[in-house]
């Protein structure tokens, strides 16, 4: 037997985090692979032999960013919480690899904003400005620790204060960006509440147009929508289709006698009762003061007359206490579809069996078949 296995959740920060150690390994890659690419320029120019150069400028880097990257995954796995912060300095020790071993990189000291770009994924301030404030104390001490510093080849003060700016001014520039991004998703959280609440309101605006106010049955207008569904229905399929429509006897008495609230009573009360002896995929709505219309579908002729007469028989058992122990009695008509009729004419044929009921002294059934 095969077992579906449930479906995982995957915290977005965890997803996140794992791009993040997956654009770290792509760093050194990248890092090892451009060194590969400038053998023939770099070697030339820096008076070196390709050992020497292999060594110095790939292998020792690339061992250093690799550790880097390994220790980085090492402690995700062992820390659980607040890992932020390790992602951050671990972009840090990154950036200090490549500075310190390509001093004579111009403009090197750039790559020290990598740290802030990755802070601004966690969305947070506090970790933006630890992010630039560990980026320019990274570059200050590789700056005067050099071994090129004061050098015609080292960077220049200009170039140090330059890159100072920099990190600073994208600091400055990612604290924006991530208040302007709380911004839209405030807007967003509050728009998405409006658009619930009004689909809301709709859903509970639709449900109370079909359905019936007093007895929470469905209406005329749901009524109307199904009959026409089921019509189609049965007309497409040929399968059986039947329309009772009932009516509560000399209810226009009890009205008058006892009160419309008591009338209110018992229509509730029937209403009730019918609702108890339906069968899984009735229909039954109330579509006009003591008159109700139930559709069924899909049985045999004899099992819907034998329903429809223990509904029947059932009103006429129950005792009401609005009528001083006075019971209520119901008529039935029952129409089957004709599959080239249209729903006006089965209400009709049903409407008539009620009429013949009526007049044939209350309290019975008439069927009207194909």
């Amino acid at each position: 037997m095969c077992r579906l296995r449930p479906q995982q959740f995957v915290d977005p920060s965890q997803r996140w985090e794992h791009k993040i150690i997956n654009g770290y390994r792509a760093v050194a890659l990248f890092y090892i692979a451009a060194g590969l690419a400038l053998i023939p320029v770099a070697v030339p120019s820096d008076h070196r032999t390709v050992v020497s150069y292999v060594i110095h400028h790939i292998v020792l880097p690339g061992v250093c960013l690799i550790g880097v990257n390994a220790a980085t995954e090492l402690l995700h796995r062992l820390i659980k919480r607040r890992r932020e912060y390790m992602y951050i300095v671990s972009a840090l020790l990154q950036c200090v690899v490549m500075i310190y071993f390509n001093p004579n990189l111009h403009a090197i000291s750039s790559v020290l904003f990598l740290p802030i770009l990755v802070s601004v994924l966690f969305l947070d301030k506090r970790k933006v400005i630890v992010a630039g404030a560990l980026g320019c104390i990274a570059e200050c001490v590789l700056y005067f620790t050099s071994p090129t510093h004061g050098k015609p080849e080292g960077d220049t003060l200009l170039d140090f204060l330059t890159i100072l700016l920099v990190l600073a001014g994208g600091t400055f520039a990612s604290l924006n960006i991530i208040e302007r991004g709380i911004e839209i998703w405030e807007q967003l959280h509050d728009q998405m509440n409006t658009h619930k609440e009004l689909l809301v309101r709709n859903v509970v605006a639709e449900k109370d147009s079909k359905t019936d106010e007093l007895t929470g049955l469905n209406n005329r207008k749901s009524l109307n929508e199904y009959l026409d569904y089921a019509v189609r229905v049965s007309r497409e399929t040929h399968t059986p289709l039947y329309l009772a429509v009932i009516d509560i006897d000399d209810f226009k008495q009890v009205n008058d006698q006892f009160g419309h609230l008591t009338g209110d009573k018992i229509l509730l009360r029937t209403a009730q009762a019918i609702e108890g002896l339906l069968e899984p995929g009735d229909f039954l709505a109330r579509y006009g003061g003591e008159e109700f219309a139930l559709i069924i579908a899909d049985r045999p002729h004899s099992q819907v007359i034998a329903q429809i007469e223990s509904i029947r028989e059932r009103i006429a058992q129950i005792s009401h206490v609005e009528l001083n122990g006075g019971k209520t009695t119901i008529s039935v008509g029952i129409a089957t579809f004709r599959y080239d009729e249209s729903q006006e004419d089965l209400f009709q044929r049903a409407d008539k069996c009620l009429y013949q009921a009526k007049n044939s002294g209350k309290n019975q059934t008439v069927s009207a078949g194909i």
